[in-house]
């Protein structure tokens, strides 16, 4: 899901705000468990089409300053895989 709030809480300077959900992004297809072949590039794919529908939700003035967080339930926990450039 995709959250926003009104103050810019960089180096913890922001106000405390509102956060409002702006778009739910789910991934199609079965559980990740279903990812028969558990690499970083069919992670990647099996994760690409909600990554790009939230990401092209993000106003282009904060891409560059936007933190994106997947968070899932216990089966994401089989994925071992770090990639700071999707």
């Amino acid at each position: 899901d995709l959250f926003r709030w009104p103050a810019d809480k960089s180096d913890g300077l922001g106000e405390t705000s509102r956060i409002t959900q702006v778009k739910a992004c789910n991934v199609p297809g079965g559980a990740i468990t279903s990812i028969s072949d558990p690499t970083l590039v069919n992670a990647k794919e099996y994760f690409d089409s909600a990554m790009s529908d939230c990401i092209s939700e993000i106003p282009s003035t904060r891409k560059s300053r936007a933190y994106i967080f997947l968070g899932g339930t216990a089966g994401l926990r089989l994925f071992n895989m770090s990639n700071s450039s999707y």
